[in-house]
């Protein structure tokens, strides 16, 4: 099972995390100007999360492997960190495909909307 925690990001945005239960980093989101936009994007992570179109797998130019998830617009909601294979990162996915849609929401923020 995982956890979705909201934080304030450094310009009075938004931003949330998804951990593994070690509290491992599996998914970081991007930066969103209020948090009901943050709320509603893990909202759409929940729901979009076991549609394998909505995951983006890519390599970066050194080598490394991660992947993105995008909402049914194409608009990326967030990524993961690297991983050293393919295999790995496929993995990853999986444990978002298997914890996401049940992962509890933690708002740690310390300002309102």
């Amino acid at each position: 099972m995982g956890k979705f925690i909201i934080l304030n990001g450094a310009n009075n945005d938004f931003q949330f995390f998804l951990r593994s239960k070690n509290g491992k980093i599996i998914l970081t989101s991007e930066s969103f100007p209020t948090k009901s936009d943050c709320l509603d994007a893990v909202k759409q992570v929940q729901i979009n999360s076991n549609l394998k179109q909505n995951f983006e797998s890519a390599t970066n130019s050194i080598g490394y492997h991660y992947f993105n998830i995008n909402d049914s617009n194409g608009k990326r909601l967030c990524y993961s960190g690297f991983y050293v294979s393919a295999g790995v990162r496929d993995r990853g996915i999986g444990f978002i495909i298997d914890n996401a849609k049940s992962a509890t929401i933690e708002d740690q923020t310390t300002a309102a909307d």
